[in-house]
């Protein structure tokens, strides 16, 4: 009876216990570890890399559900939190991604978690940056994004974005007082803050053809162009092609619909970089219409088409935040600084607002400090730094972002860039912080003084902001920070 006890014990005993083994391996030197992994009873629940001096630099967890799922969590450095999670299944000897968790780079805070069918992203839980959570569920066209309906907790459409939509945009003034030009990544032109104020190509139509001989075909809402051809869609609809180059190696296409390329690598609410900062520029005004140029504005021969429709259109004032480094760092073509340079003699009469930058540091004329735009010095360019401010003030309480770059050569005014609220794509809203922030907000400034002043010129509203700028102590730039526009000037 008592051999029978000790024998239902030993057998209980390894039916609990968990099998534990690890398999190392060694770096050439045969004694310092470059990688480790871990089973348990036979499953790999956590695998180490190593630097050769011994310093964990990956670790990757595995986690096994009941349902034959797999989470997998990998971590660089910072062992607290991941840098990113994937939910897994095997099928048929295949990983499979069902789920896609995605943390933020810096603060390592969960921001959206996708799901995924047959490789490709088809929903986006979101935790808002502000309000209830949300939930993207995106439209396909082939395998391009072009499109998504945003709904709430309760299954809500809250938002929606379709690249395509052009019939119920009303379009801004043709005889409006400002005229406004954004050249940026793309955007919402269905968006309530700009869907009013897009300026419609009225001697243009989509026939495929360059009716009005501006070198852009169909450019009925404005323009996405796409230098490096490699934006293809199904319905013949959604995509105007023309050759702008020469070389039959590079097509370059340009679509009639100022659309944003959806990407879901990064995490998040999905971004939509012009529509944020055009919603800011256009902040407030009653008779403003908006030339919106999207896609690769870096090519040379885009900044020349946009420099000849700029001038056709005379438009006002155009907001430039972005940066290119010095010519000599080799990361862009020579040609492009040219075409932007040209851009700016080519347009005397229109000012171009253009942001500092987000380096933290001083621009000054060494190759390694600064970036173009900013460091231009046209008489027709002003360059705008951030305070760490959403909005403008009265009293003259303004610091500098630490963030913003600074200069009193090249920096020539200070405008509020900091979690400043304006659209996100989809008809919602999100908080920002920028130099590219802080670049629409004075030029929205600008075109309120013109607004309400309008036998002003472009030059002229420029040199009033200039004159009415405030000096504070510990923001540096040439002017000072830009005091908000009252219509009593």
């Amino acid at each position: 009876m008592r051999k029978n006890t000790f024998r239902s014990l030993l057998l209980l005993l390894l039916m609990n216990t968990v099998f534990a083994r690890e398999v190392v391996t060694y770096f050439s030197d045969g004694k310092s570890i470059s990688n480790r992994k871990t089973y348990t009873d036979e499953m790999l629940v956590q695998e180490q890399s190593y630097s050769i001096d011994g310093a964990e630099v990956t670790r990757t967890k595995y986690e096994y559900n009941d349902d034959g799922t797999v989470l997998r969590s990998r971590f660089t450095y910072d062992f607290d939190t991941p840098k990113d999670k994937e939910l897994i299944r095997i099928e048929a000897g295949r990983e499979v991604i069902l789920k896609r968790y995605g943390y933020d780079k810096n603060s390592h805070v969960l921001e959206s978690i996708d799901s995924l069918e047959d490789e490709r992203v088809v929903s986006r839980y979101v935790f808002a940056q502000e309000g209830e959570n949300f939930n993207y569920l995106f439209k396909y066209d082939e395998d391009r994004i072009v499109g998504f309906d945003v709904t709430n907790e309760n299954g809500d459409v809250i938002g929606d974005y379709d690249q395509s939509i052009v019939g119920s945009i009303p379009g801004g003034p043709q005889d409006a007082l400002v005229k406004i030009a954004v050249i940026d990544s793309g955007f919402d032109h269905g968006h309530i803050d700009l869907r009013d104020h897009i300026l419609i190509n009225e001697d243009e139509n989509f026939s495929e053809t360059d009716t009005d001989g501006d070198g852009f075909v169909d450019n009925v809402l404005g323009v996405h162009y796409d230098g490096s051809s490699n934006l293809n869609f199904s319905n013949p609809f959604q995509s105007r092609i023309i050759d702008q180059t020469s070389s039959p190696k590079k097509k370059a296409k340009t679509y009639g619909i100022p659309f944003e390329t959806i990407n879901t690598n990064s995490t998040g609410q999905i971004n939509s970089h012009g529509t944020h900062v055009s919603s800011i520029a256009l902040r407030d005004l009653e008779s403003a219409s908006l030339l919106a140029f999207a896609g690769d504005f870096g090519e040379s021969r885009y900044l020349d088409l946009i420099s000849k429709k700029i001038k056709e259109s005379k438009i006002d004032f155009v907001n430039m935040s972005f940066s290119f480094p010095h010519f000599s760092s080799g990361d862009v073509a020579k040609e492009t600084y040219t075409s932007l340079q040209n851009l700016f003699r080519q347009n005397p009469e229109t000012v171009f607002f253009v942001a500092s930058g987000n380096n933290g540091r001083l621009l000054t004329a060494g190759r390694d400090s600064c970036l173009y735009p900013a460091c231009y010095q046209f008489e027709n360019v002003v360059t705008i730094g951030a305070t760490n401010d959403d909005h403008f003030h009265e009293d003259g309480i303004e610091k500098m972002a630490e963030y913003s770059n600074y200069s009193e050569t090249y920096v020539d005014l200070f405008a509020p860039g900091t979690r400043v609220k304006a659209a996100l794509i989809g008809d919602m809203y999100i908080r920002y912080s920028g130099t590219s922030m802080a670049s629409p907000m004075a030029l929205n400034q600008a075109a309120l003084l013109k607004e309400s002043n309008p036998g002003l010129s472009a030059l002229e509203v420029l040199s009033i902001l200039k004159k009415r700028a405030r000096k504070i102590p510990g923001v540096i730039s040439k002017y000072g920070v830009i005091r908000p526009y009252h219509k009593d000037i």
